[in-house]
């Protein structure tokens, strides 16, 4: 499992220079949000038209309609009873040993793992593009290997310029794991 971040910049476009205002526009008040993923996958090709000719015993020829944006699917965990202060907690561990910040639906500092399905969920419905990187700059992930933008908060790593497209988050009763997976079309 690793972490990779998302990061709410609260601009429309990727060559805008104003934000958006308002705590209701930014998810977790524009600080990245570390996401616990177990799977990342990367998609891309063309789009054709292979309509159906009846009538014709013939192969259809193929015809290039456009290019779709790639899409990024991630797969992640949170812990139900997930503390982010706690030593112990996988997050944590993973973000240098700091606690990560995150802020709940009211603006409220929270350490309360569950709480970032609500900033995952309100990530989903805000207006501007996300970035999402990995924090390496090291030739040993995909994001080196396939980013061509750096993050605009610090410019050291590789990220990608996403909006979030889908969000389905599962529970099962008998188990201390929420699974989720996150849908993101990348944006220039």
């Amino acid at each position: 499992m690793a972490t990779i971040y998302l990061h709410d910049t609260g601009l429309l476009t990727t060559t805008s220079t104003s934000a958006l205002t308002g705590s209701g526009n930014v998810a977790n008040n524009g600080i990245e949000i570390p996401l616990k993923i177990k799977n990342l996958r990367f998609s891309v090709g063309l789009n054709f038209d292979n309509s159906p000719q009846p009538g014709s015993f013939t192969q259809p020829k193929l015809a290039f309609v456009s290019i779709p944006s790639p899409i990024i699917s991630l797969t992640g965990q949170i812990c139900k009873d997930g503390d982010v202060s706690d030593t112990a907690n996988v997050l944590r561990k993973i973000h240098g040993g700091t606690t990560p910040t995150l802020t709940d639906e009211s603006g409220s500092s929270t350490t309360d793992e569950v709480k970032m399905l609500g900033l995952l969920e309100h990530a989903s419905r805000t207006k501007g593009y996300k970035e999402l990187y990995y924090k390496a700059s090291s030739a040993d992930n995909l994001f080196y290997g396939l980013a061509t933008d750096t993050e605009i908060t610090s410019s050291t790593y590789k990220c990608f310029n996403v909006r979030i497209k889908g969000l389905d988050i599962v529970e099962s009763p008998d188990s201390k794991l929420i699974n989720w997976n996150c849908t993101l079309e990348i944006t220039t």
